[in-house]
């Protein structure tokens, strides 16, 4: 096969036109919604006199209009920018949107107009603007959306995690800049709970959260499309790959643990692409982004060598660098956003100082091992990326979104055989490649004048083509889904009710080319999922509030093509759920949440037989998972400007009937059901920004991992056959971070640093261990805006050019040394 070109033929044909379809059909829909909805915004005073719930503590005025935006759906645009020192009032209880803006405004000197249902425009008296020319009576003003565009939803998202019972995290597209991921996965750097396995071998994502990760555990998305095919890595077990540009990320959403996904019982990762509003500046209508960058630290690879090279360049360069463009259309009516992304990165090399005396990642005299300084073969990649994405909003109340996505990737990857070592050379290998295209559709109807009314529908689609040197050849996934869901608002005797209600379906078409000893035997599979959810939250007091619902999941699986190893397999359960949110003070949140899940077996291990053999009798795997926490959120807790955001919890997560590789009676290794596995820990989050100065810090601590294979065999550690459960995380991780702002805040300077423990379990594999020692890692990261219109950034990962192996490491691959990048972004 030629590199850069993949021919799926009439099969990948028909999956295209399958979405197509679909997301046809969806807008084939929205020209009945549309008329319902033209009927449903006739004027602005019926929106301002409907009574919502309010509770927006004092705060600087931009963040209290983004949560008013939030609790309300009115869309509010300014004049010009809000000055960060005006304080906005606190606003709570049942109120009109007049009166909670009449409270937020009080003594800022901001006042309003209603422009529409749900628009609002804000006048300062101050700005030059209002000093214009007067339309019908009114302030002509040159608008600057503050919550419609881009910025509210990444505003939102950020605030969530520390307003919401139970583990929800989000990485904002600042933080993967301020020190850039050399391999992607290092963009969950800073999230508690959640790495990447194998983050250095390969350019896919497999991402583990609280030791859940593979054969679905996880769902791992982009725009909410499922992404992820399973690859064999030999004995380091199986991958779950999932390909993204960090280039086009807006921001990341996670969520841990059971509930958001079907069958992910680990919990998920939606990786959310820009919008038009990353590209287009306020108050403009058209914008475009150009971003490029070099790094130092890697050369390009020559095929076949056998000799690592030694002298790693000190300076940026071409053979470490990436470019981008992109351009967006903000208007009334219409967003749009095209981009292009382009990644060159060759071999890096590891940290030429060793602290630990040269302790080797595996204690095996014949393992294969990359030594301080050295060239890591097969670490190099080459990308493209392109992204279409558009917003149409039929009326004030419906919208319809469409978007696109490419991405095709070379890269190196070494196998994680190599660990065994006996014959296997240090050589660079040839590229694998992949492709992978995603579809997705959205619509959105939510007529402001019913509280009854919150609907969301959802049509995605994602197409993976892995074409993968390693031990058990290609893999090929088609996935497909939809989503319709409704929210709504009931008035009851006491208190607030809301009840959000759906269904979801997903669909996974997958192919595996099994190439174990030189042939070739191809082996297909399907397997879907439905599932109806109900949650429901009361309100009964300004300081209480109770959650609780479900899912009812069902599953279906077959075999296919001409020789089927597996019959039709089906299943069903209900997944509850409940959490109680006490706020006994301003600011302070005290929650608790229990919730189940369950997996349903994976294709892979009912059916694909490769050196593990299936078992197609394998039970569901059931999570039931329990959370005790605090949320606090305060302003001027040291000066009058500054915000500090804190999450601290404590999670006991079990998993009955966990599926793990095992000795089979009859000989050789199958998957079975083990009785449990059970996960403990603490995790503390949160960040301070007073302006001059800011803070970020992430901690993750486990205090039991342990697994019962039976009940006659519960010594907490995991089965020696497993090959050393390459899921295991450390005993501790964290990152710390720390920066100040100068110069009118255009330059910003600043350190991070990312530290890790011990393995928590000891392997008890004899052939195969996953050791890495304890490690502390220091960077440091800087910008400086030029003007409105340039920005440079900078940044040196590993200072200390620390030899070292990250947690979850597969394959013998050192993480990379001393790191120097520069970049450079310019917006019009």
């Amino acid at each position: 096969m030629a590199w850069g070109k993949f021919t799926r033929g009439s099969a990948r044909a028909q999956r295209f036109g399958a979405a197509l379809v679909g997301t046809t059909a969806l807008v084939g829909g929205i020209g009945i919604s549309a008329e319902v909805a033209a009927q449903q915004t006739q004027a602005s005073s019926q929106a301002a006199q409907n009574t919502i719930k309010f509770a927006i503590p004092a705060q600087p005025l931009a963040n209290a209009i983004v949560a008013f935006s939030a609790a309300s759906g009115v869309n509010i645009v300014s004049g010009g920018v809000i000055a960060s020192g005006i304080q906005s009032s606190a606003v709570s209880g049942k109120l009109t949107a007049r009166q909670a803006l009449d409270k937020l405004l009080a003594g800022t000197g901001y006042s309003y107009r209603f422009t529409g249902a749900t628009s609002v425009t804000l006048v300062d008296p101050n700005s030059a603007a209002d000093a214009g020319a007067t339309v019908d009576g009114a302030i002509a003003l040159a608008t600057i959306d503050v919550t419609g565009g881009a910025g509210s939803s990444w505003a939102a998202a950020e605030e969530a995690p520390y307003t919401s019972a139970g583990s929800t995290a989000f990485i904002s597209q600042e933080q993967i800049n301020r020190v850039p991921p050399t391999s992607t996965g290092d963009m969950f750097k800073n999230t508690t709970g959640v790495l990447a396995r194998g983050n250095r071998n390969g350019s896919k994502i497999d991402v583990n959260i609280r030791g859940m990760q593979g054969q679905g555990r996880v769902a791992t998305m982009v725009d909410g499309a499922v992404q992820q095919s399973s690859i064999a890595t030999g004995y380091a077990g199986y991958d779950s790959r999932t390909f993204v540009d960090p280039e086009m990320i807006g921001g990341v959403d996670i969520e841990k643990g059971p509930g958001g996904t079907p069958g992910a019982m680990g919990g998920s990762v939606n990786m959310r692409t820009m919008n038009a509003g990353d590209i287009v500046r306020d108050g403009n209508t058209v914008g475009l982004r150009l971003r490029g960058g070099m790094g130092s630290n890697t050369v390009v690879p020559t095929l076949y060598s056998m000799v690592p090279g030694m002298d790693s360049p000190d300076r940026p360069s071409l053979d470490n660098s990436f470019g981008s463009i992109a351009a967006g259309i903000v208007t009334d009516k219409v967003e749009i956003v095209a981009a292009l992304s382009r990644r060159e990165q060759g071999n890096y090399f590891a940290g030429k100082n060793d602290k630990n005396n040269s302790v080797r990642f595996v204690p095996n005299p014949w393992a294969l091992t990359y030594f301080p300084g050295e060239e890591v073969f097969n670490t190099s990649q080459s990308s493209e990326s392109s992204l279409v994405k558009g917003k149409l909003n039929l009326t004030e109340s419906a919208s319809v979104e469409l978007s696109y996505m490419n991405y095709n990737s070379r890269y190196g990857e070494e196998s994680a055989d190599m660990l065994t070592a006996f014959g296997w050379l240090k050589m660079e290998y040839g590229p694998n490649e992949v492709n992978v295209d995603t579809y997705t559709s959205k619509f959105t109807y939510n007529p402001s004048d019913s509280k009854l009314i919150n609907f969301v529908a959802r049509a995605w689609a994602s197409d993976q083509d892995d074409d993968f040197k390693g031990v058990q050849g290609d893999g090929a996934v088609f996935t497909h889904g939809y989503s319709v869901s409704n929210t709504s608002e009931l008035d009851v005797p006491v208190g607030e009710v809301s009840l959000k209600y759906g269904w979801d379906y997903f669909n996974e078409d997958a192919s595996l080319q099994l190439r174990p000893t030189g042939t070739s035997t191809k082996v297909v599979g399907e397997r879907s999922m439905h599932s109806g959810f109900l949650n429901a939250m009361w309100l009964p007091l300004e300081w209480l509030k109770l959650q609780g619902g479900g899912r009812y999941d069902t599953f279906a699986m077959e075999s296919k093509g001409p020789n089927p190893i597996l019959s039709p397999k089906t299943g069903e359960r209900l997944n509850p759920n409940a959490a109680i949110t006490i706020a006994p003070f301003d600011g302070v949140q005290l929650f608790g949440k229990y919730a189940e899940g369950w997996r349903p077996p994976s294709l892979r291990e009912t059916m694909y037989r490769e050196s593990v053999f299936p078992n197609p009798n394998l039970r569901p795997e059931t999570a039931k998972t329990y959370e005790l926490g605090v949320n606090y959120v305060r302003e001027k807790l040291l000066t009058e400007n500054d915000r500090v955001r804190l999450k601290a919890l404590y999670f006991n997560n079990t998993y009955d009937d966990y599926i793990l590789r095992m000795q089979r009676l009859a000989g050789g290794l199958w998957f079975a059901n083990a009785k449990t596995a059970e996960f403990d820990g603490f995790e503390v989050s949160g960040s301070y920004d007073a302006g001059i100065v800011f803070a970020d810090v992430a901690l993750t601590r486990y205090t039991k991992i342990a697994y019962c294979i039976s009940d006659a065999k519960c010594d907490g550690r995991e089965p020696d056959s497993d090959y050393g459960s390459p899921y295991v995380p450390p005993k501790h991780t964290g990152t710390i971070t720390l920066g100040t702002r100068a110069l009118d805040q255009k330059l910003t300077l600043g350190g991070r640093i990312f530290f890790a423990g011990e393995r928590y379990l000891e392997s008890t594999s004899n052939r195969f261990k996953q050791i890495w020692d304890p490690f502390v890692v220091y960077d440091v990261f800087g910008s400086y805006e030029v003007n409105e219109h340039f920005r440079i950034d900078g940044s040196i990962e590993n200072i200390t050019d620390l030899y070292y192996f990250d947690p979850l490491t597969t394959a013998s691959v050192p993480s990379p040394g001393r790191t120097a990048r520069v970049s450079a972004t310019a917006r019009f």
